[in-house]
């Protein structure tokens, strides 16, 4: 997942619905932190994706909500998508650093 942005990392949607982007950075706590806006997927009830190669289910409202030890989708503070993982760090779980390839959908 080496990669060094030279601008600012849109998402983009695909033919198929889903939508791309990649992982900007790592918080202090581990979440990864996506490019993908809310705007991107304004009326997602329901996540599924993948972030490094790794399948991600599931959209919570909040930390305390999620299971321990599955990882999950969450809107951050900036409402960027982030993968987090409740009581540990997704980064290191995961294996996934900053500019790993995100690709998410809704409804399934």
């Amino acid at each position: 997942c080496a990669w060094k942005p030279r601008r600012p990392v849109a998402a983009r949607r695909a033919a198929d619905g889903s939508v791309s982007g990649r992982v900007v950075w790592v918080d202090r706590f581990g979440n990864l932190v996506t490019s993908i806006a809310r705007a991107d997927l304004p009326r997602a009830r329901r996540l599924a994706g993948d972030v490094g190669g790794r399948r991600v289910e599931g959209l919570e409202r909040t930390y305390a909500g999620a299971p321990p030890g599955r990882p999950f989708w969450i809107w951050g503070s900036g409402d960027r998508l982030e993968v987090s993982l409740r009581e540990a760090p997704a980064a290191r779980v995961l294996e996934v650093r900053s500019g790993c390839a995100v690709r998410v959908w809704s409804g399934r």
